[in-house]
């Protein structure tokens, strides 16, 4: 069996896998590039703010400080993602085009007031962590990894677990995906926590002001081990045979790896993905405007 490499098996990588296992190798396996766009620089620009407000006291957890802190989160997100963002055209613009600026934190802005539609920061008095990493074994050879964006515990309400998405509410069985996630922290709590299972999960959308929430309980963390256990058997018989399926739906018009995948004529292998990114650049561009227009916008 080919030697697969001990390493975090987060929500995102199982849901990949889910996805399309072609995308997944090219991802984790060929170590590819996505460049990021300016709605998951947004979105890690609301995170900021949203964690820098419950670092104030419960008082001063108002919309106006929120607002306040846009400005002043933006450096440190500079300076601790300079290589990432420096991807990102429309960063330049923002810090140089002052109506660029003032529409892409209006942006902001309008999912921090939903997020106040949704709950008063003042009141929540029990958090205990931000952003925080967690972490365990699912064998010898893969742990489970990711990072929790709010937990709150009580010793009467006990652990609550909660995610901040800045895209919209999701149905059907995009809402079951994101709900993975929130198992999947769930399960990596309650086995670093002996047993102590969280009372709740909690998706907050701040583009529509949606939430989904859940209780999970021993018979949910059980099935959703068992998926994982079964995602990451395929996962190594995929590395070992080196075969990797690729899957068609509606989210390849999404993929950074379309000019390259075999599903619409291309060569599958990861050297030309440079060359397909140059070539696809002019096309993209002009979808992207189309999307624009129209309204059809994605964020993570």
């Amino acid at each position: 069996m080919a030697n697969v490499k001990k390493f975090n098996l987060s929500p995102s990588k199982v849901k990949d896998f889910m996805q399309c296992p072609l995308m997944y190798k090219f991802k984790v396996v060929d170590q590819l590039s996505s460049p990021p766009g300016i709605d998951a620089l947004r979105g890690t620009h609301t995170h900021a703010v949203l964690e820098e407000l419950f670092k104030l006291k419960s008082a001063d957890r108002t919309v106006e400080n929120a607002y306040g802190l846009i400005e002043y989160v933006w450096p440190i997100i500079m300076k601790k993602n300079a290589t990432y963002y420096s991807e990102v055209p429309e960063v330049s613009q923002i810090e140089n085009d002052a109506e660029f600026r003032e529409k892409y934190h209006s942006e902001i802005r309008g999912c921090i007031d939903n997020y106040f539609k949704l709950e008063n920061p003042a009141k929540l008095n029990m958090v205990t962590a931000q952003e925080k990493w967690v972490q365990t074994d699912l064998d010898d050879k893969a742990k489970l990894g990711g990072f929790i964006d709010r937990v709150e515990e009580s010793d009467v309400a006990g652990v609550r677990i909660s995610d901040y998405k800045t895209g919209k509410t999701p149905t059907g069985q995009f809402s079951t995906k994101d709900l993975f996630q929130m198992m999947f922290y769930s399960l990596i709590w309650a086995k670093e926590h002996k047993g102590d299972i969280p009372k709740q999960v909690k998706l907050l959308y701040l583009k529509d002001g949606g939430v989904i929430a859940d209780q999970p309980n021993q018979k949910k963390l059980d099935e959703v081990e068992a998926n994982i256990k079964e995602i990451w058997a395929k996962i190594q018989d995929a590395q070992e045979n080196n075969e990797w399926t690729s899957c068609q739906s509606k989210l390849c018009d999404y993929c950074n790896f379309k000019p390259i995948c075999p599903e619409f004529g291309g060569s599958g292998d990861p050297k030309d993905y440079a060359l397909a990114q140059v070539s696809a650049e002019p096309q993209a561009g002009a979808a992207q405007k189309r999307k624009l227009t129209t309204g059809e916008k994605k964020e993570g």
